[in-house]
């Protein structure tokens, strides 16, 4: 069986696979992750860095999984609507009142 180092740590003598994140952690991290990416508008890349340096073995699929189940996402329009949204055609034509 063939080791790859980038998913081990090696730990005094021998290698211990990294964990990820239990759901209770990841529970206690959400209003953190939440904040940064939100309010503070870090990069997917920049909180796995500051999670992984407080010893959170994360990576970017797995925040951006959390964040899709927390139903988080970035610039997201306010009122976000079918009735609100028009096409750039629409109106656009003979009858609606150009080069008369």
């Amino acid at each position: 069986m063939e080791f790859i180092m980038d998913d081990y740590t090696l730990n005094a003598t021998y290698l211990v696979p990294y964990m990820p994140p239990t759901a209770a952690e990841w529970e206690a991290l959400r209003p953190l992750v939440i904040d940064l990416y939100v309010t503070r508008q870090k990069t997917a890349r920049q909180i796995v860095e500051e999670l992984r340096q407080h010893g959170f073995l994360v990576t970017e699929k797995m925040l951006r999984d959390r964040l899709r189940q927390y139903g988080v996402r970035k610039n997201q329009l306010k009122n976000r609507s079918s009735d609100n949204v028009v096409s750039p055609c629409q109106g656009a034509g003979p009858s609606a009142g150009y080069g008369d």
